[in-house]
C-alpha cells in the first residue's frame, strides 16, 4: 500500500484527503493489532457453508469489518449415507468453527450473518481462543490424524477417554482427533459447566471400561 505522503505527491491531493487517507491507514492499523480468534457457533450442518461466507465477503464489507479469516477443520467419518455405510468429510466440531477478526468492527457483523446463533461467551465477553491452539490444528491434517491414531493408540472420535496424569488427572474427556502424528490427542472436556477443548498427550489417555 502506497504511504500517505507518497500518495499525495504521485495525485497531487488536498491536505484534507491526506487527512482522511491518514485516518484510514490509522483505523486499519488498530483493526490489525485487535484481532483475535474467536469460536462460532452456527447451525449444526451448516458450519461451512457458514464459514464459506465469511471468507468471500466484497472488499467494500471488509473495509468496514477488518480482515476475516476461517478455519473449520475437518474429519472423515463413516456415517449411513441411503442405507449404505460411508465414508465422508464432516465437521471435527459439528454446530461450530473458527474466525479471526476485530471484535469491535466486526463481531455484530458476524453475529448476524446466516447460520450463525453467535460466538462461543465465557460469562459475558466472547472467549479468544489461543493462537497456539489454532495454529497446531492448522498444521494438523485430522483425516490422516484419524486413521494414525487407529493403527497408533485405537482412540476413534467421539470416545470416552480418561485423563491419568496432569491438571485434569482422573476427568473423563471425549476424544475428537490425534494431533503431531498421534502423539498428542485434542480432546472436548465437561469443565466448570462448560465444553472446553484441550490438549493432552496421548501415551497419558484410556479408554473408559
Amino acid at each position: 500500500m502506497l504511504g500517505v505522503r507518497q500518495l499525495c505527491l504521485d495525485s497531487k491531493v488536498p491536505s484534507w484527503v491526506e487527512k482522511i487517507w491518514r485516518s484510514i491507514l490509522q483505523t486499519m492499523s488498530f483493526v490489525e493489532a485487535q484481532r483475535a480468534w474467536y469460536c462460532i457457533r452456527s447451525t449444526v450442518g451448516y458450519e461451512g457453508r457458514a464459514a464459506e461466507l465469511l471468507s468471500r465477503l466484497s472488499p467494500d464489507t471488509e473495509l468496514s469489518t477488518g480482515k476475516i479469516e476461517v478455519f473449520c477443520p475437518q474429519i472423515r467419518k463413516v456415517i449411513p449415507v441411503g442405507g449404505k455405510r460411508r465414508a465422508v468429510l464432516t465437521p471435527l466440531f459439528p454446530g461450530y468453527f473458527f474466525s479471526q477478526f476485530c471484535l469491535a468492527t466486526a463481531g455484530r457483523f458476524i453475529a448476524s450473518r446466516p447460520g450463525i446463533i453467535g460466538l462461543v461467551r465465557f460469562g459475558d465477553e466472547p472467549t479468544v481462543v489461543p493462537a497456539d491452539v489454532i495454529e497446531e490444528m492448522q498444521a494438523t491434517d485430522f483425516v490422516a490424524a484419524a486413521e494414525l491414531a487407529l493403527s497408533s493408540y485405537s482412540f476413534v472420535p467421539g470416545q470416552r477417554l480418561v485423563i491419568r496424569e496432569g491438571p485434569f488427572a482422573g476427568m473423563e474427556a471425549e476424544y475428537v482427533a490425534s494431533l503431531n502424528d498421534g502423539q498428542r490427542a485434542l480432546l472436548l472436556l465437561e469443565y466448570l459447566h462448560r465444553r472446553v477443548n484441550v490438549v493432552a498427550d496421548s501415551e497419558i489417555l484410556e479408554r473408559v471400561a
